[in-house]
Parts: structure tokens; C-alpha cells; sequence
């Protein structure tokens, strides 16, 4: 028993130095909430927890090497889920080269300026957020201006060598943002075209996007969503509505969060999801 206590404190000691050596940071975010829908008895859920480990390392050119690999967690069960992403990539003057599993520019300058809340009706229409087998450039931000493109090539039988490709740009400028994307998917001969237009000034946010999918739930239409939020000191206030031609009926939602410190917040919501009335809080915890 001694000899297993001494061997993990060795095991600590050497562990704490070789991640600092190597500029790597071990974060993530739990989270939980309780809900009750109508038709259905209350569940606690796990809110979308992951744990990840990312850093850097000089290279001899200037550039910097860079990765991340980051995982969901179940917080309400305590077990490991699917893996979120997992990255290498090359970082420098000329921008960003990643391969692997990756967030699409489609989400992160589209998607996510309206996909702001915390509640489960959040972020429905989001349509591609996460791939893998991927190839990414990122452009470095010219004034304001950014472009990428990707494609993902997973080996399968199907013949085409490159399964999906993506396109993104993006324009910011004193809290205005403008960005659009277009994915290609060869495999299921389908188009996925979005725009997304936001202004944030102080306390303020608010965000729109239209998304012609072709994928999303199987159907053919298009989807659109407004998103906003104000704050007043620690205290935010949200709000979103989502129409889905796939959907018979729309989803909106009010929330309202509460910081409890620099990595922890609470949050209370009503929200319609796609026709089902709910309640729903939660807890969050960030390090």
C-alpha cells in the first residue's frame, strides 16, 4: 500500500513538470441541469460536459506546433463519452494548418451567433458542427477579414477522395460581424449554404443567421434563428427563437443567467423546443 502511495506521488511529481515544459493546459467545463418538459417526469441531464488538454511548442522555423484533444464527459453519471476533438496543426504569420476532428468555421462564425444559450433549445438548427479525417487553413485576421476552407477524407468505399468540402469568411469590425460558409457533402450529393450577421456594443449582443440545409433532420429547407442577450453586472438575460422548415412547429426560449464567480454560473429557463413546453436549470463550473 505504501510502496503504491509513493509510486503515484513520483508519478505527480514528474507529470507536473513535463506538462509545463511542453506549455500545456488541462481545462474543461462541467455541466448539469434539471428539466421538466411537458409529457415527460423530471431528469437531471448532463449539459454538454468535456475535458480537454491543449498547448503549444516552438518549432525551429518560428511557427508554433499546436494541439488539442478534448473529450465529453457524463457529469450526472461519471463516465467518458464520444471524443469532441482531437487536433494537430502548425501556427504562424501565414495563419493556421490543422488536421483531424475539429469545429467547422460553418459553427464557429455562423452557427454559434446564435447558438448563445445555456437551455437544450439552443442551437437546434446548427447543422454541421464537429468533423473528422479533417484538413483545415485558417487565414490570420487581414483588418478584420478571414477566410478558411476544409475538406475531410475518411477512406470509405464510396470512390470519392474527398468525402466534404468547406468554405468560410468572415468580416469583424467594432462589434459587427459578418460571416457565411458553404459545405459540399459528395457522399449524399448535398449543399449546406449559411450567413450570419451580429452586433455586440458594451452590454448588448444580439445575432441572426439563415441556413439553407439540405441534411439537417433528413429534410430539404431552410432555417433561420435570432439570437440576443443583455448584461447587467453579473447577471445576463437571453433570449432566442429558431424556424426549421423540417420542423412542424418552431422553438424559442427565455434565459436568464447568473455568474457565481469567474468560472462558475447558474442559469434558469422556459423554453418551447419544436412544440414541447419545458422548464429547465442548470450549473456550471469551468477550470
Amino acid at each position: 500500500m505504501k510502496k503504491s502511495i509513493i509510486a503515484l506521488a513520483v508519478a505527480g511529481a514528474l507529470t507536473v513538470p513535463m506538462v509545463a515544459q511542453a506549455d500545456a493546459t488541462l481545462y474543461g467545463s462541467l455541466r448539469l441541469s434539471l428539466l421538466k418538459a411537458d409529457g415527460s417526469s423530471m431528469s437531471l441531464n448532463d449539459n454538454t460536459s468535456r475535458i480537454g488538454l491543449k498547448g503549444s511548442s516552438e518549432l525551429f522555423s518560428g511557427n508554433k506546433a499546436i494541439y488539442q484533444f478534448e473529450n465529453a464527459v457524463s457529469a450526472d453519471q461519471s463516465g467518458w463519452g464520444v471524443g469532441r476533438l482531437a487536433i494537430i496543426g502548425v501556427q504562424g504569420d501565414f495563419g493556421t494548418a490543422q488536421f483531424g476532428r475539429m469545429w467547422t468555421p460553418h459553427y464557429l462564425w455562423t452557427a454559434s451567433a446564435t447558438d448563445i444559450l445555456d437551455n437544450d433549445a439552443s442551437g437546434l438548427d446548427a447543422g454541421f458542427t464537429r468533423v473528422g479525417d479533417a484538413l483545415a487553413y485558417i487565414s490570420p485576421n487581414m483588418s478584420g477579414f478571414q477566410v478558411a476552407a476544409a475538406i475531410t477524407a475518411d477512406g470509405g468505399v464510396n470512390n470519392n477522395n474527398v468525402d466534404i468540402y468547406h468554405i468560410a469568411a468572415k468580416y469583424a469590425m467594432d462589434g459587427l460581424t459578418v460571416a457565411g460558409s458553404y459545405l459540399r457533402n459528395t457522399n449524399a450529393d448535398t449543399d449546406t449554404a449559411a450567413l450570419a450577421v451580429s452586433y455586440a456594443a458594451d452590454a448588448f449582443y444580439i445575432g441572426a443567421r439563415i441556413q439553407d440545409d439540405e441534411m439537417n433532420h433528413g429534410a430539404n429547407g431552410d432555417e433561420w434563428s435570432i439570437a440576443g442577450s443583455y448584461t447587467i453586472e453579473n447577471t445576463k438575460l437571453l433570449a432566442n427563437y429558431i424556424d426549421e422548415d423540417s420542423q412542424t412547429d418552431d422553438s424559442w426560449s427565455l434565459e436568464v443567467q447568473q455568474k457565481l464567480g469567474k468560472q462558475a454560473r447558474v442559469f434558469a429557463a422556459y423554453r418551447d423546443r419544436r412544440g414541447t413546453d419545458g422548464v429547465e436549470v442548470g450549473y456550471r463550473v469551468d477550470f
